[in-house]
């Protein structure tokens, strides 16, 4: 290779991983701070149901942040996901529903 191309390589190598760096810096400082606006509708992606039919930790924390958001006005709507898996005997966003219409 050429001392002209190698040079060429190097800029383009540093200034691809410049960007990258920049945008990783910028992604977690701008995930340190707490949104602390209005949003038009809280989202909740499914996860996991047990098999007793009770929301998995990790769906369920998500689901009563959503009701929290919702009861201090902050969001109007909110939107459960989530179907039923291959051997599942509860579809994930009816029982995240019946959650939060229980709350």
């Amino acid at each position: 290779m050429s001392s002209k191309k190698r040079r060429r390589w190097r800029i383009v190598t540093g200034a691809v991983a410049a960007w990258f760096l920049l945008h990783m810096v910028y992604i977690t400082v701008d995930g340190l701070h707490t949104y602390r606006g209005h949003a038009d509708i809280a989202i909740v992606l499914g996860n996991r149901v047990e098999a007793d039919g009770r929301l998995s930790p990790v769906l369920e924390g998500p689901v009563l942040r959503a009701l929290a958001l919702y009861r201090e006005g902050r969001v109007p709507r909110i939107m459960v996901s989530g179907g039923k898996g291959l051997h599942a005997a509860y579809i994930v966003g009816d029982r995240s529903l019946q959650l939060l219409l229980v709350y």
